[in-house]
């Protein structure tokens, strides 16, 4: 039973012991405070990797394929990586008719020998983490990967383009990747001169 509540804010530092709080009614408050992955992403713990204008290839999750981009997490890392938000949405249309999906794609790979790009700190936007990135680039050596979820669909008809899809998904850390893992978003068919944006967002946590 709750001996006392708090009225208003209370300001405390980890390993405090607080009083439950409540609103100026006097009714309990027990919702989040701040966004949903505001603590997180302020202990330094989310990070990103983004393509922008990037020209596809066709991608189905092949190994060795090449997706507008991919996060490995090394199998020495002692990490997880908690998928928590991807992206993407096209930027220049394409000139003839056609229709492709965006797809996410992930599962245990040996680590790709493709060109790497460091993935960027959501808190300080330097490079950092421990997942390793690749931006529209060749996953050479990689391990077929399993189709996860689709993010997107893109039509093009002849005299107008259409996009039906959300362009942002809130994965909310249902995709892990463990250790010796991967995951890649790529388009599944390239429709003529089309470039897309696309942004992966994670979660590291110690194992």
């Amino acid at each position: 039973m709750l001996a006392e509540i708090r009225t208003g804010l209370i300001k405390t530092a980890d390993g405090g012991v607080n009083t439950a709080r409540a609103d100026s009614t006097g009714a309990l408050v027990v919702a989040a405070g701040h966004g949903r992955y505001l603590e997180t992403a302020m202990r330094g713990n989310v990070y990103f990797a983004s393509v922008a204008s990037g020209a596809p290839t066709a991608y189905v999750g092949a190994g060795g394929g090449t997706p507008l981009l991919a996060v490995h997490n090394p199998s020495s890392s002692n990490k997880a990586l908690a998928l928590i938000a991807a992206s993407g949405i096209v930027r220049v249309t394409a000139t003839g008719a056609g229709t492709t999906g965006l797809l996410l794609w992930a599962g245990a790979s040996v680590t790709p020998t493709g060109t790497q790009t460091q993935p960027k700190s959501a808190l300080t936007y330097l490079s950092g983490g421990i997942g390793i990135g690749f931006s529209n680039t060749a996953l050479t050596s990689s391990t077929t990967l399993n189709l996860a979820m689709s993010l997107n669909l893109y039509y093009w008809a002849t005299a107008a383009g259409a996009i039906a899809a959300q362009g942002f998904v809130d994965l909310n850390g249902l995709i892990v990747l463990m250790p010796g893992m991967q995951a890649a978003i790529g388009a599944s068919v390239v429709p003529t001169s089309t470039t897309w944006d696309a942004s992966l967002w994670w979660e590291e946590i110690q194992l």
